[in-house]
């Protein structure tokens, strides 16, 4: 259950791109998992039956419980580049690419 990783730190892949405060984009956030709260907790209102009822608080960031495709808990991620590959003419062409994590504390 999401409670017990409260306080502890998690690797949450995202369903879409988001932008961090470096003005990059990332599909995934690494930190501490702070507090699970319902939308009207977190924003000071309730949104419609529409929208996600509920937010992660991760380190300094608030993620929309709708945006969570994946949460594991984890000590340390890559920060380097990461290899990913590509097709051309049938052959798999590999190539590195920045990290696509974004730390918050």
């Amino acid at each position: 259950m999401t409670h017990e990783l409260i306080g502890k730190k998690v690797l949450v892949t995202t369903t879409g791109w988001f932008i961090a405060p470096d003005g990059k984009q990332y599909r995934a956030l690494f930190g501490t998992l702070k507090a699970v709260s319902e939308s009207s907790k977190t924003l000071g209102f309730s949104i419609s039956r529409n929208h996600t009822n509920y937010f992660f608080e991760i380190g300094k960031m608030k993620l929309m419980g709708c945006q969570v495709l994946y949460m594991i808990e984890c000590e340390s991620v890559n920060q380097g580049s990461t290899t990913t590959y590509t097709e051309k003419d049938g052959k798999a062409i590999e190539y590195s690419i920045p990290t696509t994590i974004y730390v918050t504390e």
